[in-house]
């Protein structure tokens, strides 16, 4: 999917890592940097939130999620990968749904607040696309980072080129 900043016309995505917080209910907290971004720039009232890799959640506008469907759907090539395909977005379909964004909160799927370990914690929102917020519990940003941070210097390297 393209960053915003490819889209002329498109807010820009809320730089940083936001704190946020689910509760007993299975209610996350959106930080008003990121609501403003979903409700405002976005103008989303829905939003579908589901996982694909089991390890963070995501919350995508409509429109997000219909163009990441559409690209994995047009994007496939040969009967292994269209399988794949399908049966990623059944899965994500299943863990997922549509949810309103009411006071600053969404209420998470049941499926995959119970698989992620997302209730009554603290969590770490990150933009990291268009229309897209990946959510962090503690334990996957400290994992995510950990991996980030193996080989830095060397990756620091391989992109270089990029960073001049």
């Amino acid at each position: 999917m393209e960053n915003a900043a490819a889209q002329p016309g498109a807010p820009p995505v809320p730089n940083g890592t936001h704190k946020g917080s689910v509760d007993s209910a299975g209610r996350l907290f959106i930080p008003a940097k990121l609501q403003a971004y979903l409700t405002t720039d976005l103008q989303a009232t829905r939003v579908f939130v589901s996982t694909m890799d089991r390890k963070h959640a995501q919350i995508w506008t409509l429109p997000a999620w219909e163009a990441r469907k559409k690209k994995m759907l047009e994007g496939a090539v040969g009967a292994a990968q269209k399988n794949a395909v399908a049966d990623v977005i059944l899965r994500t379909q299943y863990f997922g749904e549509d949810v309103e964004i009411k006071a600053g909160r969404i209420t998470l799927p049941t499926n995959m607040r119970r698989d992620l370990k997302l209730e009554n914690c603290p969590t770490h929102l990150v933009a990291t696309d268009h229309g897209v917020v990946t959510v962090y519990t503690e334990e996957s940003m400290a994992a995510r980072l950990a991996a980030a941070e193996t080989d830095y210097d060397g990756k620091l390297d391989l992109i270089a080129d990029l960073l001049s």
